[in-house]
């Protein structure tokens, strides 16, 4: 079965871009071959540059220990792009592209690197840590999170929950504070342009705090076993008051 994610307590960061006009353009115009990270200009004046891709290692590398429901629900066995589509308020939805690759396996613990592009791409690409209690993220854009935060457990179930929390550098350089509160609510049925899945549904709130200005979200977003990432929806309002809708969706 084909897997699909999407990072969850980036939320905040996607609020923040949207609120000042970053990765809000149109679709590329060629479907299919978006903008990378390393060419994309998030504000119109910075370029994000990001180190050469590293080679991926087979999925099986990976042992049986490490593939918990953290695993499963991210859908972290996927090597080639996966595609979504990224809309902000009542602009024209644009295209962003996810491709995750297994770098390294060693102590019971595998690193993830995820690369962004297109719509997706002002996010940064994004390197994270697989243990037996779960998964977490480690560097954003070439900045370290600190403390690495953990992005889903690994038992998922009605009721769990988990919080995050961390300083890093947003891909426009600014440095960053972010703390979000997550929790699965239950499953249900969804459907999204990909087709119709089970999924779990989990709920959020979080605040960033950026160059004196403060961004609170709500979220929703729905994952699905095997699948991974089905749809997000984020709500933002910063300090002044400025607010904006995010949609992003599974399309294939």
């Amino acid at each position: 079965m084909k897997r699909y994610l999407f990072l969850l307590s980036l939320f905040g960061i996607l609020s923040a871009l949207a609120l000042t006009g970053c990765g809000s353009k149109g679709a590329p115009s060629e479907p299919g071959k978006p903008e990378t990270a390393s060419t994309a200009k998030p504000s119109g004046e910075t370029e994000i540059e990001e180190s050469s891709s590293p080679t991926a290692l087979p999925i099986d590398k990976l042992p049986a220990s490490l593939k918990n429901d953290a695993f499963t629900y991210y859908g972290l066995g996927r090597s080639e792009p996966m595609l979504f589509e990224y809309a902000v308020d009542d602009k024209a939805p644009s295209e962003g592209s996810v491709t995750v690759k297994l770098i390294e396996v060693k102590d019971n613990e595998a690193k993830f690197l995820m690369e962004r592009a297109g719509a997706l791409a002002p996010l940064g690409n994004q390197e994270f840590v697989l243990k037996s209690d779960g998964l977490y993220s480690t560097m954003l854009a070439g900045s370290p999170i600190e403390p690495m935060s953990i992005e889903m457990p690994s038992k998922i179930e009605k009721g769990t929950s988990w919080s995050t929390s961390g300083k890093f550098k947003l891909p426009t350089e600014v440095e960053a504070k972010q703390s979000t509160e997550l929790k699965v609510v239950g499953f249900e049925k969804v459907k999204v342009r990909a087709g119709e899945f089970q999924a779990a549904k989990v709920t959020g709130r979080g605040l960033l705090a950026t160059a004196g200005k403060t961004t609170e979200s709500t979220m929703t977003a729905w994952f699905a076993k095997d699948v991974g990432m089905l749809k997000l929806v984020i709500e933002a309002k910063d300090s002044e008051g400025k607010k904006a809708k995010i949609r992003i969706e599974l399309t294939q």
